[in-house]
C-alpha cells in the first residue's frame, strides 16, 4: 500500500457499508470506528459479525474528515445508486457527478494528518455504543445521496472541544501559583508537581514547599503581580 498516514482507517471509512465511530473516554476525539453490515431491524445484534472490522486510528480523524468522507460516499451513491434517474440525466450529468467523486476521494486519501498513540476501545466488535443525543443528523438522510441499500452516510457525533490554555499568560501563572500553595499542604499526593513558574519538578509535596519560599520563586511570582508582597 502507498506509504500514505492512516490510509488503512480513511478507506475503510470510505468503501464499508456501515461504520460507527468510537470516541476517547473524554468525547474529545474519534479513536476508531466498527465496520461492517451494521445490526439488525432490532438494533441488538450484528447483521455479520464474522465480517465485522473494530479499526483503532492512528491519525486525528476529526467532523471535517468524516464530512468529507460523507461527501465521497454520496457521490458515488448518486452516480451508480439509482440507474433509472442517472439515465435520465445524461451523459454529461453523469461524467460530473464521476468526476466530483474522484476529485473528492483524491482530497481524502491526500491528505496530511497529525500521528495521535492508538488508544483501544473498551468494548470492541460492538455496536450501539454512542447515545442518540450525540448523534450529528446529515441533512442529505433520505435522498438519493444516502442510500442504505449502498452507503450509508456516516454519523458523526459531537466531541467536546479543548480549551486553549496560554500557560505562559501571567493570569494562568497567577491561579497555578495559588495552586501550588494548596498544592504544597497536600501531603497526600503521590505524583510529582511542575511549578510551570519556575519550570521545576518536585517529587513530594514538602519538597514544593520549600521551592515556593525561595527567593528566586517569589521574585518572579511578585513580578506576576508587578508588586513585592506575595
Amino acid at each position: 500500500m502507498p506509504a500514505i498516514s492512516g490510509l488503512p482507517s480513511i478507506i475503510s471509512l470510505l468503501f464499508c457499508p456501515v461504520a460507527e465511530l468510537r470516541r476517547d473516554r473524554e468525547n474529545k476525539r474519534y479513536i476508531g470506528s466498527i465496520c461492517g453490515l451494521g445490526v439488525d431491524r432490532d438494533q441488538r445484534h450484528s447483521l455479520f459479525p464474522e465480517h465485522d472490522m473494530e479499526i483503532t486510528f492512528d491519525v486525528e480523524i476529526d467532523n471535517k474528515d468524516i464530512s468529507q468522507i460523507n461527501g465521497v460516499r454520496s457521490a458515488i451513491n448518486l452516480a451508480i445508486g439509482n440507474e433509472e434517474k442517472v439515465s435520465a440525466w445524461g451523459p454529461d450529468a453523469i461524467y460530473k457527478i464521476q468526476e466530483a467523486a474522484r476529485k473528492k476521494l483524491l482530497e481524502v486519501v491526500y491528505k496530511k494528518r497529525e500521528r495521535v498513540d492508538p488508544v483501544n476501545y473498551n468494548n470492541p466488535y460492538s455496536w450501539n455504543q454512542v447515545d442518540p443525543d450525540d448523534l450529528i443528523e446529515t441533512s442529505l438522510e433520505g435522498t438519493p445521496a444516502d442510500a442504505p441499500h449502498l452507503f450509508n452516510l456516516h454519523k458523526a457525533q459531537m466531541l467536546e472541544e479543548e480549551v486553549y490554555v496560554d500557560k505562559a499568560s501571567p493570569e494562568y501563572l497567577k491561579e497555578h501559583a495559588q495552586w501550588l500553595k494548596k498544592a504544597s499542604k497536600d501531603f497526600t499526593k503521590r505524583e510529582p508537581i511542575t511549578c510551570e513558574i519556575c519550570e521545576m519538578t518536585w517529587h513530594t509535596p514538602q519538597l514544593l514547599a520549600i521551592h515556593i519560599e525561595t527567593r528566586r520563586h517569589q521574585e518572579k511570582v511578585a513580578a506576576l503581580y508587578q508588586k513585592e508582597d506575595y
